[in-house]
């Protein structure tokens, strides 16, 4: 009997290996300093369709464009993407409104991170830093419990004896 490849298994490992080795080039790419497309412009030929964007919310557009295009972009950049790939808006300055959205998802969860260079990329390429506000809150927390640590700030339990029959229903 032959064996019978499924080749959609194989398929999905190596574009999940794919991705991989993407993000890892992103990151070296962004503390090196140098950018360029991947190997055989597989950047660059990844398109924007004229529906790729349409009825999701700018967060998820936005995430479904760096990761069209697994290298990150200006939020300039983003908002003119997100307009050629159908999404639709009434924002008289969308670029405005997509950079307050990706802020907003940096500070909140980090799924999409700002970049020294003030390009937006995703926060699986970097291995998803804590969001800024998360950083934010444990920094305010230690400085209000004097430098302790979250551990150190919150006095143990209090034991208190076996009952010895007192204040027991009967």
């Amino acid at each position: 009997m032959t064996d019978q490849i499924n080749y959609q298994v194989f398929l999905a490992d190596l574009k999940r290996r794919r991705d991989e080795l993407d993000a890892a080039i992103a990151t070296i790419e962004s503390l090196t300093g140098a950018s360029g497309p991947v190997a055989g412009g597989a950047t660059e030929s990844a398109t924007v369709e004229s529906d790729s964007f349409f009825s999701l919310s700018i967060q998820d557009a936005a995430k479904k464009f760096l990761r069209i295009k697994k290298r990150p972009h200006s939020a300039p950049q983003i908002a003119r993407a997100l307009e050629q790939g159908g999404y639709i808006h009434q924002s008289s300055d969308f670029t405005q409104t997509v950079s307050t959205t990706l802020l907003r998802v940096w500070e909140r969860d980090g799924t999409i991170v700002k970049l020294p260079d003030k390009k937006w990329g995703l926060g699986e390429w970097y291995g998803t830093p804590k969001p800024r506000a998360v950083k934010e809150r444990e920094e305010n927390k230690r400085a209000e419990s004097g430098g302790q640590t979250g551990s150190e700030s919150n006095p143990a339990p209090i034991e208190f004896p076996a009952a010895s029959g007192h204040g027991q229903l009967s």
